[in-house]
């Protein structure tokens, strides 16, 4: 759970309170970027990889440039927004066959 909330940049309380969320009565402009683009990792990586290993991707030593042996949670974690879209940008070329 301490991971989950360091990668989507907020305490392990506030992931209690995104996981009550109500698209009702909180504005969308509380969404953010950082809140979004995991999934659309996670979307990407499905396309790409069967179920166990898309799940599997992001907690997983990589090799690749952007990673240089670290986890891409880890990258994410320590590198922000800027990181995850980094990593957005590399799951959808792996998906695109780039």
């Amino acid at each position: 759970m301490r991971e989950a909330a360091a990668f989507l940049g907020t305490s392990e309380s506030g992931l209690d309170d995104e996981q009550n969320f109500d698209p009702e009565t909180t504005p969308q402009q509380k969404i953010s970027h950082r809140h979004l683009v995991p999934f659309i990792i996670y979307k990407a990586l499905g396309t790409y990889f069967e179920d166990p290993i898309a799940c599997a991707w992001m907690t997983r030593a990589n090799t690749g440039p952007l990673f240089a042996g670290a986890r891409p949670v880890d990258v994410g974690i320590e590198g922000g927004l800027p990181a995850l879209l980094e990593i957005r940008c590399e799951c959808e070329g792996v998906a695109m066959g780039l």
